[in-house]
């Protein structure tokens, strides 16, 4: 859930660059999972590696903002 936060919080960082209006949801309230729930299946390392691929590009798409708006 960890990076799932951290990737919100990127691509709305890159929203708000772009657009001050635009309002980030409160990340705190997102639920955390109790770690009985973390025992992987080759399903949930599937998911688990498609969601740091996710991370990866929303942190990418939070820096080229960034470069966009303050060139």
């Amino acid at each position: 859930m960890r990076l799932t936060k951290q990737s919100l919080s990127a691509l709305c960082n890159a929203i708000k660059r772009i657009d001050t209006t635009c309002s980030v949801p409160d990340l705190e309230k997102l639920p955390e999972v109790p770690q009985q729930l973390l025992d992987q299946s080759a399903e949930e390392i599937l998911q688990k590696e498609q969601l740091e691929f996710i991370h990866k590009v929303t942190v990418d798409i939070d820096k080229v903002t960034k470069r966009i708006v303050t060139t």
